[in-house]
């Protein structure tokens, strides 16, 4: 079964990063640093999970969470939120939005591995 995963990181240490380290544990990853081109991208690229840094350019994060959370197609996509910006409030948006788990910058890339398995299982 193949576990393809978009990244949506526009920090350009990070983005390739996580494109190894995923890459390495067997997954098949994208990398788009922009928040814009980062809905339609998760629309059409028959993706089984995604990653979403919260400050992008363009598009944030929890917009691009709430426009997938608004399309049939993409309604039950996996997120995970990858983000350094931590605040009570944006946490709370990001549940209500519909994340299925907040990982805070710095994180933890064996804890990353395991949540990714665990919500495309």
């Amino acid at each position: 079964m193949t576990m393809k995963v978009a990244v949506v990181e526009d920090d350009p240490a990070i983005g390739p990063m996580l494109k190894h380290l995923l890459t390495l544990e067997g997954f098949q990853v994208t990398v788009v640093p922009d928040g814009n081109l980062a809905v339609s991208m998760l629309r059409t690229g028959g993706y089984r999970a995604a990653v979403l840094d919260v400050m992008l350019p363009g598009k944030d994060g929890l917009e691009i969470l709430r426009e997938v959370r608004e399309t049939a197609a993409t309604r039950r996509l996996p997120v995970v939120m990858l983000t350094a910006k931590t605040d009570d409030a944006t946490t709370w948006e990001g549940w209500k939005a519909g994340a299925n788990y907040f990982l805070k910058k710095p994180f933890d890339p064996d804890e990353l591995v395991r949540v990714l398995r665990s919500i495309i299982e």
